[in-house]
């Protein structure tokens, strides 16, 4: 998927203003060329997660996807004390 630079107009209904919470998150192969993005709530104490969504997408935006997360910490700068589960996996 080629990176493609747009303006849309971009509705975000009422409900949706505050999103979920989410302190983790995972990717998981799903069916021919699509994969699962799920956003979760981790407990350390409780050794728990639980899905607070799921997004399904195209493989091949999965690169497109770190390049502008990459992009956008470069522009924040650091974030530290936040759970980071590499490779997607919950330790």
């Amino acid at each position: 998927m080629a990176a493609h630079q747009t303006n849309p107009q971009i509705d975000l209904a009422d409900t949706k203003r505050l999103g979920e919470f989410a302190n983790a998150f995972r990717v998981l192969e799903g069916i021919g060329p699509h994969c699962y993005l799920d956003f979760l709530v981790y407990s350390a104490r409780e050794n728990h997660a639980a899905v607070v969504s799921r997004v399904r997408v195209q493989k091949d935006f999965l690169p497109l996807l770190r390049d502008r997360l990459d992009n956008t910490l470069m522009e924040i700068g650091p974030i530290v004390g936040r759970p980071f589960f590499p490779n997607g996996f919950l330790n």
